[in-house]
């Protein structure tokens, strides 16, 4: 009798094994029918497998250029055809799920690809069994999709799980081991595992660098040196898998802050990608899209280079792409924001009118596109100081939007807008809500303990420091998400890493811990010498700060020499309006130092150099008073400036208060100036009553 029948997908044959207790004489006649079944049926099934394949192949055709409802109406077709025949549940079934995923993430159909990603497990684990290698490639597929979605927590989980088959199943080896240890390094590098990523991604770049030659050698059944040359579909593929390693690992190097090493990556691999695959291949153009982010990040002030030019990105894709594709989309909203910071406004409302009719033509109203269009439209609105009404239009969107799952990255960039919105108002307590639901999220998005969400953790803890008086949180942030995981992962270039070590520095000095106030000084002016040049403003900027805190800590001669230096940078700027904020910071900071050191003379004729400029200066963006009056009280009380200084104080002490409570820390050195002040003017009695204070405060 017949035990079992399976079905070979390789060579589209029917496998039949038999009972082997048969008798010689009824065996004999079985293996006659089987093999005239076998001779009968094969054709029919190879030309039957081979219309399936071509219905697939067509319908991913149209998803590579970016016509993703064709695509769908593909699929949709391949179902109804190969279905019809084959069962629900057949060997296609998984491959079919997978595919609808890729297709509706493309679309923006978020919840819609979360289940097809679901059903192409399940149906894959039940068709192909949980220990197989068609499994494992099913869950590496689901993963390299959720790393396109953002959701590299799920992406892991899934490729942990394929790690389990693989390693069990002997199939960790060649193609399948280079694929999933790609897909691990995209999920690592979102994480925030910038150096495990990059470790993963060097130790596969030689097997697939010598995968992408014109002509192969290889070792036969027999043991026989051969060499084969490759068609022309083999080698593009080929050359296109190794152009997303080098990708991945430029990419890798970029979010960790490795400047130099991604952008040598990402150029080399630009070049190669525009030899092998052409100036209009999605290889080249996304390599050139992402350089283009690396200089922005990292202080970009000029126009971008022409190669990487997001309009000549946009054109580059239109050769051969529909601008609908989500490549064209992401270039299309970072453009969009570019020329919202420029002075063409009759540009941004061109290209803006542009993306609207493409997101129109091309994406049914409940995609996630039309969310993202509106997201573009907020940052446009704030950037024009059109405020009104737009903090309750923005929650609506995140709460009322069906198409809008409330943990995706849309959903961040939305939050992140919504902070920004509630700074410019001075709302802080809706500012604090929207971090705390950025962690949330994040955390749910990425894993709660992954450095990526210790990232937006210690934005929390810069918040705190700047607006609220919770310095016992955000101290605790700083030496779990900063000292512990953060600060192992990135480089002097991050773009977040110089801020972050200001904080800090801010944070030692005013808890009175003046060896680690140091220890942070010395590293944030490294990262500052190895990120910005030694002649720039950037560079003069942060030596300012790092001077205003060693005037703090007593350092006067290291202040000294770190001001002069800025000061004959800044030197160099002082005709750019858009720099002369910095200046005058440099030269206010310099005023104060010389109070301390009783050059009296010298700090009078600093502060009338800095009113001047002031005066002269057409707009002065970024001057924060509050600051500058907590750093200039004690210089005016010096000068016998004392009108103008009460005036200053009073209204320093109020906002203080308000800001951070009555019983701040942030309140002992403008209340020790009041007392100075009063003492001053002979008004003992009240001076007593503020000293007093200031002892409560200080304890």
């Amino acid at each position: 009798m017949l035990r079992q029948k399976k079905w070979n997908k390789q060579k589209g044959l029917w496998a039949i094994s038999c009972d082997l207790n048969l008798k010689h004489k009824h065996m004999k006649q079985l293996t006659g029918k089987v093999l005239v079944l076998l001779l009968w049926i094969s054709p029919a099934l190879v030309v039957a497998q081979a219309k399936y394949d071509k219905l697939l192949r067509k319908a991913e055709a149209p998803y590579v250029t970016g016509n993703y409802s064709k695509a769908l109406s593909g699929l949709s077709k391949f179902k109804r055809k190969a279905f019809k025949k084959l069962g629900q549940q057949n060997v296609y079934t998984p491959t079919y799920f997978l595919r609808l995923a890729k297709y509706n993430l493309a679309s923006g159909y978020i919840q819609e690809f979360e289940t097809a990603v679901q059903q192409a497990v399940s149906s894959s684990k039940a068709i192909n069994l949980e220990n197989s290698q068609s499994y494992a490639l099913i869950l590496i597929g689901a993963a390299e999709l959720h790393n396109m979605n953002g959701s590299f927590r799920v992406a892991r989980e899934y490729l942990e799980q394929a790690r389990q088959v693989l390693d069990t199943g002997g199939f960790m080896k060649d193609e399948t081991k280079g694929q999933y240890e790609l897909a691990l390094a995209e999920t690592l590098t979102g994480q925030g595992y910038y150096t495990e990523a990059i470790e993963l991604l060097n130790g596969q770049e030689r097997f697939y660098a010598k995968r992408a030659v014109k002509q192969e050698t290889f070792v036969d059944d027999k043991g026989n040196l051969k060499s084969r040359k490759l068609s022309d579909e083999e080698l593009i593929t080929r050359h296109s898998e190794y152009s997303n390693l080098r990708f991945l690992l430029a990419n890798a190097y970029r979010m960790k802050g490795s400047y130099h090493s991604a952008d040598s990556v990402f150029f080399n691999n630009a070049k190669d990608a525009k030899k092998n695959l052409g100036q209009s291949s999605l290889a080249y153009i996304k390599s050139q899209y992402a350089l283009a982010n690396l200089f922005l990040e990292n202080g970009l002030e000029t126009d971008l280079p022409k190669d990487v030019d997001f309009a000549k990105l946009l054109n580059d894709l239109k050769i051969k792409h529909n601008p609908a594709h989500y490549v064209g989309i992401l270039i299309y909203e970072d453009l969009l924001r570019q020329l919202q910071k420029g002075n063409s406004s009759a540009k941004y409302l061109n290209t803006k009118l542009e993306y609207e009719k493409i997101i129109a033509k091309n994406y049914d109203p409940k995609s996630i596109y039309n969310v993202r269009l509106k997201a573009v439209e907020y940052d446009a609105r704030l950037d024009k100081d059109r405020t009104k009404n737009l903090e309750t239009q923005a929650e609506n969107l995140i709460a009322n939007t069906v198409s809008l799952p409330r943990n995706s990255m849309v959903t961040v960039h939305v939050l992140e807008f919504l902070h920004g919105l509630a700074l410019y108002k001075k709302n802080y307590v809706n500012a604090e809500k929207y971090l705390n639901d950025i962690v949330e999220i994040k955390s749910d998005l990425f894993g709660a303990e992954t450095p990526e969400t210790h990232l937006a953790r210690l934005q929390l803890a810069n918040f705190y420091l700047d607006n609220t008086n919770k310095l016992s949180e955000a101290t605790k942030i700083y030496e779990d998400s900063y000292t512990r995981v953060v600060s192992k992962e990135i480089d002097a270039w991050h773009k977040d890493h110089l801020n972050i070590l200001n904080h800090m520095a801010t944070l030692y000095e005013l808890t009175d811990k003046y060896k680690e106030a140091n220890d942070i000084l010395a590293k944030a002016k490294y990262v500052a010498l190895s990120k910005f040049k030694n002649d720039g403003y950037q560079y003069a900027d942060e030596l300012t700060k790092i001077a205003r805190f060693e005037i703090k800590l007593g350092e006067y001669e290291k202040a000294d020499n770190n001001l002069n230096e800025s000061l004959k940078i800044l030197d160099k700027f002082r005709r750019d309006e858009d720099k002369k904020i910095y200046l005058v910071q440099a030269i206010e900071t310099q005023a104060t130092l010389y109070g301390v050191k009783g050059l009296f003379d010298e700090a009078e004729s600093n502060l009338s150099r800095s009113r001047k400029i002031i005066v002269k200066a057409k707009k002065l963006t970024g001057l924060d008073e509050l600051t500058t009056a907590r750093e200039l009280s004690t210089l005016l009380i010096q000068l016998g400036q004392y009108s103008r200084t009460e005036e200053i104080l009073d209204n320093l002490i109020f906002e203080s208060e308000k800001l951070y409570g009555t019983n701040s820390v942030r309140l002992v050195d403008p209340l020790v100036d009041k007392g100075r002040l009063l003492l001053a003017k002979g008004d003992y009695t009240e001076a007593e009553t503020v000293a007093q204070r200031v002892n409560k405060n200080c304890y």
